[in-house]
């Protein structure tokens, strides 16, 4: 236990032979890792009440774990394909044609992945079907923003799904996602839940495999990994039947932006309002704006 950390004694995980990492066990949240060989801790950012004058983001680490560059697109720092200075500088412009480890389940092009670290928990997303816009749902603050006037969808449009045969993603910056995971950015694809399935081919379950829940506000739901911590579903009784998955889990061959299966909102970072470090997601949704200009340069 580290000093200061008075609320009892976290869950432990190794995901290296290294790194032990340490989350709560009720409701998921990353609280900090351990590197065993030299002693050094690391925080998670979301925990702390107070990020800015306190840390500073420097650099992204072991890029090359993502393929395509992951959000470094959009948050101009510093990038290493392992530990910073300890590795290969990525310099800008690069274009990522990183190999996928090997152990990586390759994704069909009408199945997705998904999985955490450890495997207890694993599904598969299917492509739009017929019954994909069968459900209706309000309007999420990543399109309206809440603050501007509310979130009734009164043409009851299907925001969610997207040209190609693709799902709306985003980035979510709000208090809750914050304390949830243990970070100030938290990453959500939302996908109609008759398009997830267990590997088994049965309809999703917020109780296969290792998944646990908890109750962060009336009528809202999270879901993560009780082994590994990984943050898996946000769901909800206003709209049961889209359920938020949280990309980091997605195992796209084209890497971990999964851009053959999301189409990003870049207009806006979701609650950016109420983000605790107003400068970090100030640049990534900038960053998201200029990312969406090049791309439509290509």
């Amino acid at each position: 236990m580290l000093p200061g950390f008075s609320t009892g004694e976290p869950r432990s995980y190794k995901t290296s032979i290294d790194v032990t990492r340490f989350f709560c066990g009720q409701c998921g949240t990353h609280a900090y890792l351990k590197h065993v060989p030299s002693g050094l801790v690391g925080i998670a950012s979301g925990v702390l009440n107070k990020t800015e004058g306190v840390a500073e983001f420097k650099s992204h680490a072991h890029v090359s774990d993502t393929k395509d560059g992951g959000l470094t697109d959009w948050l101009p720092l510093p990038r290493w394909e392992g530990w910073p200075h300890r590795s290969k500088e990525i310099q800008p412009g690069f274009k990522f044609t990183f190999a996928r480890p090997a152990d990586d389940v390759q994704t069909s092009e009408q199945r997705l992945r998904g999985r955490c670290h450890c495997g207890g928990v694993q599904f598969e997303i299917s492509r739009p079907t017929e019954d994909s816009s069968k459900l209706s749902s309000p309007w999420p603050d990543l399109l309206v923003p809440y603050h501007q006037g509310g979130k009734e969808n009164a043409k009851d449009e299907k925001w969610w799904l997207r040209p190609g045969g693709k799902y709306l993603a985003g980035t979510c910056a709000c208090r809750s996602c914050r304390l949830a995971s243990g970070y100030d950015i938290q990453a959500w694809a939302f996908v109609p839940k008759v398009n997830i399935l267990q590997t088994n081919g049965k309809p999703l379950s917020f109780s296969m495999g290792t998944l646990k829940g908890y109750d962060s506000a009336e009528g809202i739901y999270r879901n993560f990994c009780g082994t590994c911590g990984a943050t898996c579903f946000w769901h909800s009784d206003e709209r049961p039947e889209l359920i938020d998955v949280s990309v980091g889990l997605l195992e796209a061959n084209t890497g971990a932006r999964a851009e053959d299966w999301l189409d990003w909102a870049t207009e806006r970072v979701s609650f950016e309002e109420h983000a605790q470090n107003k400068m970090l997601i100030s640049s990534l949704s900038s960053g998201l704006k200029a990312w969406s200009k090049e791309k439509a340069q290509e």
